[in-house]
């Protein structure tokens, strides 16, 4: 398992929901900067190089789809 900070299980989940970066700073009262920072720390944790991967992997898509 991964071990995720507090604010980015949050961004986390709403990149899953598909919201974008400004939106997620207005959810959580950031700035889009900040947000793309927090993505950038997902996507290095979880060794992806972009969005989908990260969804897929924070899913574990590939499990279920037997690759």
């Amino acid at each position: 398992m991964i071990d995720l900070s507090p604010r980015e299980l949050e961004v986390c989940r709403l990149i899953c929901k598909g919201l974008s970066n400004k939106e997620m700073g207005r959810t959580l009262g950031l700035s889009a900067r900040t947000i793309e920072d927090h993505r950038r720390s997902l996507m290095k944790k979880y060794r992806v190089d972009n969005v989908v991967l990260l969804v897929r992997a924070v899913y574990k898509l590939d499990e279920v789809a037997g690759q």
